[in-house]
């Protein structure tokens, strides 16, 4: 699969005309800020990698390996908590009988996808 930075996928109900959501792709977007000699030499897509369906893209949306992420990158993702991990495609969903993973609504606020000092 390729990269998408548009996470929902929207169609319209051919009876009713409403809109619905029909696909989710969540994806995870790792940084780390750009360094004088990188911004000189106009590299700055050495500072970004995105994290989507499992898979490693690059700024410019080329897939690439775990293993050829830059050392930022691999320290960045130790810092994922394990909702976040799982909804980038790295970790398997929990099995849904067992009622750990809680669906998440709007209402319920803002999500804290990375580990802070507090957790």
């Amino acid at each position: 699969m390729t990269l998408t930075l548009k996470p929902h996928e929207y169609s319209r109900d051919p009876d009713t005309g409403a809109i619905r959501l029909t696909s989710v792709r969540p994806y995870v977007r790792l940084s780390r800020r750009v360094t004088d000699k990188e911004h000189q030499e106009g590299i700055e897509s050495a500072a970004l990698i995105f994290i989507q369906g499992g898979s490693f893209y690059t700024a410019d949306g080329e897939q690439t390996e775990e293993s050829d992420l830059p050392e930022w990158a691999k320290e960045e993702m130790k810092k994922l908590t394990p909702r976040a991990r799982r909804e980038a495609g790295l970790e398997p969903k929990p099995d849904a009988s067992s009622g750990s993973d809680r669906v998440h609504s709007a209402r319920s606020g803002p999500r804290n996808l990375v580990k802070s000092a507090d957790n």
